[in-house]
């Protein structure tokens, strides 16, 4: 996945996109610091001079999704060209494409990452929440403007559309990973929205 990350140095860019992987494709108790510098290419002084433990580089590998995310969230909530529904299905193509590339490890980078943090409340965990209590607003303000233009009848509350439709496609996510089947993604999708109708 590229992500245009402004004024990152290459090596420490290298690094977070690597890490990124390992923990999907191994597990992040399972990387070492030796496997990042390994795959990578980056020597280990290099990623600490970046990063001064693992932990801080999953908080980077967050961030990373986190602007990934947004970028999409975005485009989804402010490009109004397209109808709502128009602009969801968008969505969520570029994220079952992504999830195919990544050969359907880490269907939802965010609930994997913080299924594989250490137990206890970490710096990782805590953006992790943030960007979920910032994602569900997003939706709500999405679904606002279909009630508003008359794409959606309106009988539930944008902010019970919001919610619900996050949890179902986390959901949809995850059963896309364990199915290996992206599709379930976008039909998912498609079917919420036609009870809005």
């Amino acid at each position: 996945m590229k992500v245009n990350q402004h004024k990152i140095p290459l090596n420490k860019k290298i690094v977070i996109e690597t890490s990124a992987q390992l923990f999907f494709d191994k597990g992040y108790g399972y990387t070492s610091m030796d496997d990042v510098s390994l795959v990578s290419g980056v020597s280990k002084s290099n990623i600490y001079y970046h990063f001064k433990s693992k932990e801080d580089l999953l908080v980077a590998v967050i961030e990373y999704w986190s602007e990934y995310y947004r970028k999409l969230i975005e485009q989804a909530v402010y490009v109004k060209t397209l109808s709502v529904e128009s602009r969801i299905i968008s969505f969520l193509n570029s994220l079952s494409i992504e999830i195919s590339k990544r050969e359907y490890k880490g269907s939802c980078p965010f609930i994997t990452l913080y299924m594989q943090s250490p137990m206890e409340p970490t710096d990782a965990k805590r953006k992790i929440t943030f960007f979920f209590t910032r994602l569900e607003p997003a939706f709500v303000e999405l679904f606002q403007q279909g009630i508003d233009q008359g794409e959606f009848q309106g009988k539930i509350t944008a902010e019970s559309m919001g919610s619900l439709f996050l949890t179902t496609m986390e959901g949809a996510l995850l059963l896309s990973e364990v199915t290996q089947d992206s599709s379930k993604i976008i039909t998912t999708a498609k079917n919420f929205c036609k009870m809005l109708y």
